[in-house]
């Protein structure tokens, strides 16, 4: 199931649903707060969310990776304090340019090693939207930076980041 397609169909159809009510009685009603409302509870649902998500972890570190994301190119922020928003970055909004896919592939790489670690390299497969070519390319050029160490384990039967 696409769960965007499902909300977007949801939200469609609630909006029809309201301008309907709205003009039932023949007279238009005034829906400018119940928009606002709308949006609002939205945004209040999204961020418990959110918390509820990270609620193991300090503000300062979702606040970290974020930062990271951002940084990395693979969210775009726009706006400040409570009134910022996150989304998945286009190439353009990639705050470097000139930085490759290869260099973005590895940072996110290098994300999700730090957040799951210990992971096995079938593990880090699950967590990053990668093929396998470019997860072994991003694998090594972070271990030959020195970003990230391999070690390994005779029981899990694989190198372990």
């Amino acid at each position: 199931m696409n769960v965007n397609l499902l909300i977007d169909a949801i939200v469609r159809q609630t909006t029809v649903l309201v301008a309907q009510l709205a003009t039932a009685a023949g007279a238009r009603a005034p829906l400018a707060h119940t928009a606002n409302q709308v949006f609002m509870d939205l945004v209040s649902e999204l961020k418990a969310d959110l918390l509820q998500r990270f609620r193991g972890d300090d503000e300062a570190t979702v606040r970290g990776v974020l930062k990271d994301l951002v940084d990395s190119g693979v969210l775009f922020r726009t706006g400040r304090g409570d009134l910022t928003t996150y989304r998945v970055a286009t190439a353009e909004e990639t705050p470097s340019a000139g930085r490759d896919a290869a260099e973005r592939i590895a940072s996110f790489v290098g994300i999700a090693v730090h957040r799951y670690a210990p992971v096995t390299r079938t593990e880090l497969s699950e967590h990053v939207p990668a093929g396998t070519d470019a997860l072994d390319a991003a694998l090594a050029r972070l271990i030959q930076e020195g970003r990230i160490a391999s070690e390994e384990r005779e029981r899990r039967r694989g190198a372990q980041l």
